[in-house]
């Protein structure tokens, strides 16, 4: 995990640098205020990239959440929504389906 960490701190900060003296090679002093602009979403696109990396290799991508049900406390009867449609009670307990559970909660 620190080194995969690292790894991504490398990455970035070599990009970062080798735009920062390109840009300047190429603009010269014009480059000035741009490159601080490019680095700066340099930075928040490989941290965004890294995350999103990290959250699909655990399965927790969004959107991809199991379904919300309740289960009645009378009848054990799964159902979504407030009422129970087989006895008709109030209330239950939330069930969470589907998604990367491993205690299938």
């Amino acid at each position: 995990m620190l080194l995969r960490q690292l790894m991504w701190i490398t990455i970035s900060v070599v990009v970062s640098v080798s735009i920062n003296f390109g840009m300047y090679y190429a603009l010269g002093d014009a480059a000035f205020p741009w490159n601080f602009v490019v680095i700066i979403g340099l930075f928040l696109l490989i941290g965004f990239m890294a995350q999103r990396r990290a959250m699909k290799k655990m399965g927790m991508l969004p959107g991809k959440a199991g379904k919300t049900q309740y289960q009645c406390f009378k009848c054990g009867e799964f159902y979504k929504g407030n009422v129970c449609p087989k006895c008709g009670a109030r209330g239950g307990k939330m069930v969470f389906s589907g998604g990367n559970n491993p205690f299938g909660i």
